[in-house]
């Protein structure tokens, strides 16, 4: 990956929790590690999420849908100053337009006093399917979901959050590595030159499948 990417990958926690809810959902966590600010690059930080949620389509195959927790603790306002429009906007239209899955619940935990001033900025952008989803709380995730499928991180019985992005980040240096440089390149390719290139990949087959997510 490129380096900016690593260093994304150096500042968070991206993690598929190792079990289910009692529906049979997925369980995507979100956070920060380093709460500097200045360190954030938000175009580079969309991308490292990106690709992340690529490789788990690819690793969750069929899934009856998925519960993500976004965990604001350390975000600060400095981070707020630093989101730019565009990533954000394509950010925005990657959820609800080009991620072949269905989501079931949005949980913002830990929410920060300045949650208005992010809604305000990403509100015009999210469709009414998405926004009823969302769930906030000043609470941690154990006020959502079952303890015990959670990390020691939040109360349950699970190793680390840390330990397990780890583990997952490496999976995507090491199994994903070339899936994502052609993935990446695919992108970059324009719309009506694609179908001349010659790389076919599993993200672009699993990303091509389906081009519209689901809301319940």
């Amino acid at each position: 990956m490129l380096e900016e990417i690593q260093f994304v990958f150096d500042m968070t926690h991206m993690v598929a929790l190792p079990f289910k809810t009692p529906e049979g959902y997925n369980i995507l966590v979100y956070r920060l590690s380093d709460s500097d600010p200045s360190k954030m690059h938000f175009g580079n930080a969309v991308k490292a999420f990106c690709m992340f949620n690529d490789v788990r389509i690819s690793e969750d195959v069929i899934t009856e849908g998925y519960v993500v927790v976004f965990d604001m603790k350390g975000l600060r306002f400095g981070h707020l100053a630093r989101v730019q429009f565009g990533p954000l906007r394509m950010f925005m239209q990657y959820i609800q337009e080009a991620h072949p899955v269905r989501l079931k619940r949005i949980y913002v935990v830990h929410t920060s006093f300045f949650i208005n001033q992010i809604m305000t900025l990403v509100k015009p952008l999210i469709r009414h399917e998405l926004l009823s989803l969302l769930k906030f709380t000043s609470s941690g995730p154990a006020d959502v979901l079952p303890a015990e499928l959670l990390p020691v991180d939040y109360g349950g019985p699970l190793e680390r959050l840390e330990k397990m992005h780890k583990k997952q980040r490496r999976m995507l240096e090491t199994k994903y590595r070339q899936w994502l440089i052609d993935s990446a390149r695919l992108k970059e390719i324009p719309k009506e030159e694609r179908g001349k290139t010659a790389t076919t990949t599993k993200v672009s087959n699993t990303i091509g499948a389906s081009n519209k997510l689901e809301f319940d």
